[in-house]
């Protein structure tokens, strides 16, 4: 299967046959929904780490008699 690169041109022109013509409506709505699930895929790996980092520290912080009190001897 052939790709062709994404212009700003009017596919209209030369249709299929011009190298530069933008790519097919379907392949560029695969890159649109590419693009949003990569965004959606970073936003809930950023979200699970912050939980991960405040769980852990609440872990920490309640074990001990002290809520603010942590390993400082």
């Amino acid at each position: 299967m052939h790709t062709q690169p994404l212009a700003s041109r009017d596919a209209s022109q030369n249709g299929c046959s011009d190298p530069k013509a933008p790519a097919r409506p379907e392949l560029r709505l695969t890159q649109e929904a590419l693009e949003t699930l990569m965004e959606e895929t970073a936003t809930r790996a950023a979200t699970a780490a912050i939980n991960h980092f405040v769980a852990s520290r609440r872990y920490r912080t309640t074990s001990s008699s002290d809520s603010f009190t942590r390993d400082y001897g």
